[in-house]
């Protein structure tokens, strides 16, 4: 499905999943590519007793090599001076439609728990949110309580930032 959503290959990639995603991209991406870590959740509650059940990817990490591509960890506090410019600019662009915003939506709390392990397991593009009904009779957005957890996986092929 990647070669079909970027065909041309990656530039940009912003990751918080790891494991076999991340190893995925790695194996897409164009020359010169900027690849942002921000987290692994794929792997946070993986215990590994041997070498043998290691988590899997990336195993393919020498792609940065052969691409000359950048690979940078990140922490969002680090530019919380430039937050206010930096919404602007990203409202500016999806205004444009240079960005593209993936949710996957559950209803009901009762299907909350197994959302839940899907996030970890990296099952959802995007913004996942439990949608709770107060009155199950109706879809009103007035009676309609919204919790919501994210993991996020952007692709932005040839983005020109």
């Amino acid at each position: 499905q990647l070669r079909r959503l970027a065909p041309n290959g990656v530039d940009v990639y912003f990751d918080n999943v790891g494991g076999w995603i991340l190893e995925q991209v790695l194996g897409q991406i164009n020359h010169k590519a900027r690849i942002v870590l921000c987290g692994a959740i794929s792997n946070y509650n993986v215990v590994v007793s041997s070498v043998a059940n290691l988590p899997p990817g990336p195993r393919n990490l020498g792609t940065l090599i052969v691409h000359s591509a950048k690979m940078e960890g990140f922490i969002v506090m680090n530019y919380k001076k430039q937050f206010a410019r930096a919404r602007k600019e990203l409202e500016q662009w999806h205004a444009e439609q240079k960005l593209a915003f993936h949710h996957v939506q559950v209803n009901g709390l009762e299907h909350a728990p197994e959302a839940l392990v899907g996030l970890f397991r990296g099952e959802n593009l995007g913004k996942l949110v439990v949608c709770i009904h107060k009155d199950n009779e109706t879809n009103n957005k007035d009676n309609d309580i919204t919790t919501s957890t994210t993991t996020t996986t952007t692709m932005l092929p040839h983005a020109k930032l």
